[in-house]
């Protein structure tokens, strides 16, 4: 993960295990988000991916399946990734059904300025949303009902 274009990395346990680390990623004028995938712990990364299609190129937070306690025993669990665009502004939380391979959901939560956010899993299967906007001057709490979000797609 040494780097000096990747900073900001999130981490998730993938659904088999797996560690799934994403920081943001920079090089040039190229943005984009970093997915490295680990089978042992993050010692090592068996693939590594640059999605520069995710909007999510700021400070972003990875949310587990498991901490979000929706599906059962074979049932999908996603996993939730949330952050601003480059310029941070536009504010977007995303789920994955497939442990990070896509990004099929997707909404806007802010279109204005937001940055230095936190994900955290809320009762009902809820995702909680806190962060910075109006440049800096504001903290913002949004709720989203992940499964009616994954439902609508």
């Amino acid at each position: 993960l040494a780097s000096n274009t990747a900073s900001e990395p999130s981490v998730a346990e993938l659904s088999d295990g797996r560690v799934l680390v994403s920081p943001r990623h920079g090089l040039g004028k190229a943005r984009g988000r970093l997915f490295l995938f680990s089978d042992d712990g993050g010692q090592s990364f068996s693939e590594k991916r640059y999605e520069p299609g995710i909007p999510i190129a700021g400070q972003g937070e990875i949310l587990a399946s498991e901490l979000l306690g929706l599906g059962g025993a074979g049932t999908v669990r996603p996993i939730v990734c949330c952050g601003p665009a480059e310029n941070k502004t536009r504010l977007t939380l995303m789920a994955s059904l497939d442990d990070g391979r896509t990004w099929p959901v997707s909404r806007v939560l802010d279109d204005g300025s937001a940055a230095n956010l936190a994900l955290v899993a809320l009762p009902g299967g809820e995702v909680g949303v806190l962060y910075e906007r109006d440049k800096y001057r504001r903290l913002s709490f949004q709720r989203v009902d992940l499964a009616a979000l994954i439902a609508s797609r």
